[in-house]
């Protein structure tokens, strides 16, 4: 495959996530993200609840710069896998109450 064809199977995968495969003009339209009946949820959710709702819930979840990479760029790795158990804690126990 040559790099445009991976591109554009980098910019299907995102556009079927994100459930606005079947309209082109809202695959660089984050508004659209995540409002129609089939989407990933998953992924969708963690852009709902994250900072600026960036994150990366898919593969290829970086086309058109929704990746949640560049909003901690010098973030150390450890202190990330704290706050994520702190939060998972959080909420099993919120859940359990």
């Amino acid at each position: 495959m040559n790099t445009q064809e991976l591109q554009l199977g980098a910019q299907f995968c995102a556009a079927f996530n994100r459930g606005v495969a079947l309209n082109t003009a809202d695959w660089y339209n984050p508004t659209a993200y995540y409002t129609g009946p089939i989407q990933n949820e998953y992924a969708g959710f963690w852009h709902q609840v994250s900072i600026n709702h960036k994150a990366y819930g898919f593969p290829y979840d970086d086309v058109n710069n929704q990746s949640s990479g560049g909003i901690l760029p010098n973030a150390n790795p450890l202190k990330q896998r704290d706050a994520w158990h702190r939060l998972v804690t959080f909420l099993h126990i919120k859940d359990n109450a």
